[in-house]
């Protein structure tokens, strides 16, 4: 029994961690993440990207992102994880994101924001997209507050 330990072990750590509850809102961008910490109710985020919990890739908190399950680029793996909504950049193969559309899975889509205007577009959009304009409001006018020379 003892010479079966390290097999044991070996076994444990291939575990892929939480499972991604079904029914709910996913990210694969890391910087629709941010947006997400800020705006996002408690428990209504199923995955956030896997760039989210590399401490050189995440632009949301690594602890907050880290409580949740991760979600790769990959059309296999949106449409595994069945969610509601998949939140994701543009930059996404147009194969990509018809694969998830043919599988029923909704998709909202942001670019990558170049102007503070721009990153206000788009946490209008992923507020909206979630259902929690007013928490996005909130945050844009953080962001207008913080843009205005003091």
């Amino acid at each position: 029994m003892l010479r079966l330990w390290p097999a044991l072990l070996l076994l444990a750590g291939c575990s892929g961690g939480p499972e991604i509850v079904p029914g709910k809102i996913v990210s694969n961008n890391p910087c629709i993440d941010a947006i997400l910490w800020r705006v996002a109710a408690p428990g209504q985020i199923g995955a956030v990207s896997q760039w989210s919990h590399d401490p050189d890739g995440a632009s949301a908190p690594l602890d907050w992102a880290k409580r949740i399950p991760a979600l790769g680029p990959t059309a296999e793996e949106a449409i595994a994880a069945r969610p509601r909504l998949l939140l994701t950049g543009n930059l996404a193969g147009s194969g990509t994101n018809a694969a998830i559309a043919k599988a029923g899975i909704t998709i909202v889509s942001a670019g990558v924001p170049a102007t503070i205007t721009d990153s206000i577009t788009q946490v209008r959009l992923v507020a909206k997209a979630i259902e929690r304009t007013d928490a996005g409001e909130a945050l844009v006018r953080e962001i207008e507050a913080a843009a205005l020379p003091q």
